[in-house]
């Protein structure tokens, strides 16, 4: 399963070094999507590494296209929270918050709560009391 986000990847990171050829936020969400649902162990901190990557991206070139967007961040969010990792979902939800011009939506706050209430740490509740 992780060949398929391996190869979008691939062909993201081509795009990049190729003149003439511009990935979008779509782009990479297309590949954080694949990451996401992809079965490999490492995949929440590829999806967040292309999170990052956008991100400088984006800051680097100003170029507001390639701008992480909610679907970006929901998307970081939800490979962690399926993973039972709640403190990561959290982390980015947070990173979400103090980004200008990007709003969480419900989805945003349901992944790191459902993450949270599947938790076995002692203090999940209040966690998700604070969310």
């Amino acid at each position: 399963r992780r060949g398929r986000a391996q190869e979008a990847e691939e062909v993201l990171r081509e795009m990049l070094s190729s003149p003439g050829i511009e990935p979008n936020v779509k782009s990479f969400n297309s590949v954080i999507n694949a990451w996401s649902k992809s079965e490999a162990d490492d995949a929440p901190e590829r999806c967040k590494r292309l999170l990052d990557d956008m991100t400088h991206l984006a800051s680097s070139t100003n170029n507001k296209d390639l701008t992480p967007n909610t679907v970006t961040y929901n998307t970081v969010i939800d490979a962690y929270a399926r993973r039972g990792r709640a403190q990561e979902a959290e982390e980015v939800l947070r990173e979400m918050l103090s980004s200008p011009g990007i709003e969480p939506n419900v989805k945003s706050f349901n992944s790191v709560i459902n993450a949270w209430s599947k938790s076995e740490a002692d203090d999940a509740p209040e966690r998700c009391k604070r969310l």
